[in-house]
Formats: C-alpha cells, sequence, structure tokens
C-alpha cells in the first residue's frame, strides 16, 4: 500500500489495539482515522478482515470478492464474523460517516468509577466475592473477607450515626451510605484473590474457559499456553526479565491437577510462594489488614476522608511480574503514609518519607 519505510517501537505495556490503529493510520491515507476505524471490530482479532475489506472497495486488492469470501470458508475460524468484518470495511470506504453514525451511541452514560451502592447492592456484593473466595481458596479465607468488611461497616455506621447527631461537623463526604465499606469490600477482595499459579490452573480447567474459546474459534484447532514457571523459565539475557514458555494442549492436564493444591497456597510447602512478588503480594494483604484494624478503631468525622483514601490503594496495583513490582512498592509506602497521618491528626503529608514510584504509561514511537 505503499513505499514508506516506517519503524514503530513500542514497550511491553502496549497492547495491539494501539499497534494495530497505528499502522492503519500510517497504511492508509491522511483522511482515513485508524483507532476510529479499529473501534468497530470491537475486538483486534478482526483487524485483518476490516483492513481488507477496506482496501478491496477501495480498488487497490486485485482478489474478486467472491474468492475472499469463500477463503474465509476455507480458513474454517469465525467465518460469519469474519465476512461481517470485511463488508463493514467495505462499507467505511464507501461511507464513512454513515458508519460512524451507526456505531456512535445514542446516549453517553458517565459512570463513576466510585459509585455508590445501596445496601441491597452492597450485600450482594460482598456476598458474591466471599462466593469467589471460597472456590479460590476455602470457606475460612471467606470468612475472614467478610469479617473484616463487616468490622468496618459497623465502624462506618458509628460514623454515620454521629454526623447525623451534628450534622454542623460534616465535611462534605457523603454520611447516610457506606462509600468506606464497598470500597473496602472491592479493594480487599482483590488483594485476597492475587491471581497465582493455583488461580490460573483454575479459571482455565473451568469449563467456562473451553466454551468462551468454542464461540470465539471454529473447526479444528489446538491450544497453546505461553507461560512463565517460576522453576522452569530462565531470564531473558535482554531484559532481565523470565521469558516465557510455550506449552501444548496436555497442559490442560496439569491445570486440573495443579489447582487441587490450591491447599498448599502460603504454607511452607507452596513452591510458587517464595518468589519476591507472591512474598509482595502477602505482604501487601496483611499490612492492608493492619491498616484497616486501626480505622475501625481511630475513624471519625476528622479523618474519614483518609480513611476512604487508604482503603482505594489496592486500585492503583495492576499487572504482573516487572510490571506490578513497583505498584506494590507504591501501594505499601502509600499505605504507611496514611495510616501516620489518621494515627497522628497534626501530620502533615511527608512524601519524603515515602519512596513513590512512578509508573510509566504506554509509550510508541513513529520515525520514517
Amino acid at each position: 500500500l505503499g513505499q514508506r519505510l516506517t519503524y514503530i517501537t513500542y514497550n511491553s505495556d502496549t497492547t495491539r489495539t494501539e499497534v494495530a490503529g497505528v499502522v492503519a493510520d500510517l497504511a492508509f491515507p491522511t483522511d482515513f482515522d485508524g483507532k476510529e476505524f479499529l473501534s468497530i471490530a470491537g475486538d483486534t482479532i478482526y483487524t485483518n478482515p476490516l483492513l481488507m475489506g477496506y482496501a478491496w472497495q477501495k480498488g487497490w486488492l486485485p482478489l474478486r470478492r467472491e474468492s475472499i469470501m469463500r477463503a474465509f470458508e476455507l480458513n474454517a475460524v469465525s467465518v460469519k464474523s469474519n465476512q461481517e468484518a470485511f463488508q463493514w470495511g467495505r462499507r467505511y470506504a464507501h461511507d464513512a460517516l454513515a458508519v460512524k453514525r451507526t456505531f456512535a451511541p445514542s446516549q453517553v452514560v458517565n459512570i463513576s468509577r466510585h459509585k455508590v451502592a445501596t445496601a441491597e447492592a452492597l450485600a450482594s456484593l460482598v456476598e458474591s466475592r466471599a462466593d469467589i473466595l471460597v472456590q479460590y481458596q476455602n470457606l475460612d479465607y471467606a470468612a475472614r473477607y467478610r469479617k473484616l468488611v463487616e468490622e468496618i461497616k459497623q465502624a462506618e455506621l458509628r460514623r454515620i450515626a454521629g454526623v447525623q447527631a451534628n450534622p454542623n461537623q460534616s465535611k462534605g463526604v457523603a454520611s447516610s451510605s457506606l462509600v468506606l465499606t464497598e470500597a473496602v469490600a472491592r479493594n480487599y477482595f482483590k488483594l485476597l484473590a492475587y491471581k497465582d499459579e493455583y488461580e490460573v490452573a483454575r479459571l482455565h480447567s473451568e469449563p467456562a474457559f473451553r466454551a468462551k474459546i468454542a464461540e470465539q474459534f471454529e473447526g479444528d484447532y489446538k491450544l497453546r499456553f505461553h507461560l512463565a514457571p517460576p522453576l522452569l523459565s530462565r531470564v531473558d539475557p535482554k531484559t532481565g526479565k523470565p521469558k516465557k514458555m510455550s506449552f501444548g494442549p496436555w497442559m490442560m492436564m496439569g491445570f486440573k491437577a495443579l489447582r487441587r493444591l490450591k491447599g498448599l497456597r502460603g504454607t511452607a510447602f507452596d513452591v510458587f510462594g517464595r518468589s519476591e512478588e507472591r512474598k509482595q503480594e502477602r505482604a501487601l494483604i496483611a499490612q492492608y489488614e493492619q491498616c484497616l484494624e486501626q480505622v475501625v478503631k481511630l475513624l471519625d468525622e476528622k479523618n474519614y476522608a483518609l480513611a476512604l483514601e487508604l482503603a482505594r490503594v489496592p486500585e492503583e496495583v495492576r499487572g504482573y511480574g516487572h510490571i506490578k513490582e513497583p505498584a506494590l512498592k507504591k501501594a505499601r509506602a502509600d499505605l504507611t503514609q496514611l495510616l501516620a497521618q489518621i494515627e497522628n491528626p497534626g501530620l502533615r503529608p511527608n512524601h519524603s518519607t515515602a519512596k513513590i514510584v512512578t509508573l510509566s504509561r504506554p509509550s510508541m514511537l513513529v520515525r520514517k
């Protein structure tokens, strides 16, 4: 589609959609919005048939439409979806505005990241998370979760009663809703259900996993899993990070066997738990629990905003391995600082006492 030689460099956090969007912008005319066009697909797996349809409609592919449709059939993978993507690519080439109007939302709904749940919704949230923790570990693990969330709830109810008795002391935080309890219910669960090797095995051996694969692919296909087992994977000399290994369909049997060993999680026999990442994850859980126990004792109207900020610290912990590591360290530093402010009301934030790690955002450099 052109004679330009373009180099695209991107880091490990860059998504396939970002790369595909930039490639589309480079390959097609300047009035072509690659990222907007790819948003029609909804899944980068349909990028190729979309772009092919666009190019065919523009007269850039010396092939008959029937031949392309037949090729999708012979490939026997998501035939109908790929053919529809090809047709949408043609439509976009013919009348981009009409396609944009078709996919434009009829109404924009603003969804807050910190929405306030009703008492019924909050109870349902806690129970659903507890049910997952039973599958993740056991009944005691779920009971541990329920206990701390309930303690926070009772502390918040006492705080609400105090505000209602003295409305003039309110600091502007919604006094009639359990905002703090909801934050703890979501974030404490997130920490407890960290995705280790046992959980990966459980999720992959669930019938829902195979059902999802069957929905996306048709015909005769084989599964391959790219993993970096702590005891087997080697370190890449260029990046210093573990190199992933490829495992065939037999790994499904391995997943089924490993999920039964979840009782070893966190014990002396947990070989996976000896990695630095797992140690940091467990340390963060323990620190979060200790901080919330102090919040239960000290919560009042004056420190409520700080307690809420503390409860939401785990929201910024994302990713795996070397990506997650700096986030774990920052979360622990933030918890230490916020708890110090709660315990010492006159203490001002001292950023020099906490090591703040700035997480780099996905970046992309294009050179001609």
